[in-house]
């Protein structure tokens, strides 16, 4: 009984970085871009959509409260705070909703593009899930 990596043409040989198998005397070279690319990025990318998604909501959410505070004219801010002060209740839940549908809007369309760019790099099927 031999073991698989004894047999003629089936070894595996780790040589100057790269990862070479040998499948009945083919060698096939590894790099360590396509290694990564290949492997690495697959396993990493569920966590950098989560970091993002997370990050775009901050960013919304802090880039309003900075327009409340700075108050720069036309802003979503500025027609917020003013809401705000004047007890305008109906203008404060609409641009309340206007936030959180363009903030909801911005993310999806961003997630949508860094998780086809990720697929696209990893060589991965369309994820037709969520």
């Amino acid at each position: 009984m031999d073991c698989a990596g004894e047999r003629e043409g089936q070894g595996v040989r780790i040589g100057g970085g790269d990862v070479q198998v040998g499948l009945d005397g083919v060698q096939a070279a590894v790099e360590p871009l396509r290694r990564a690319l290949r492997v690495a990025l697959p396993q990493l990318l569920p966590a950098f959509l989560n970091g993002c998604e997370l990050a775009l909501g901050l960013c919304w959410k802090a880039g309003v409260a900075a327009e409340v505070i700075g108050m720069p004219k036309g802003s979503i801010g500025e027609r917020l705070q003013q809401a705000k002060v004047y007890l305008d209740t109906p203008d404060l839940f609409a641009w309340t909703l206007v936030i959180v549908l363009v903030s909801w809007a911005f993310g999806r369309c961003a997630l949508w593009a860094f998780g086809a760019l990720g697929r696209r790099l990893a060589g991965m099927p369309r994820h037709t899930g969520r």
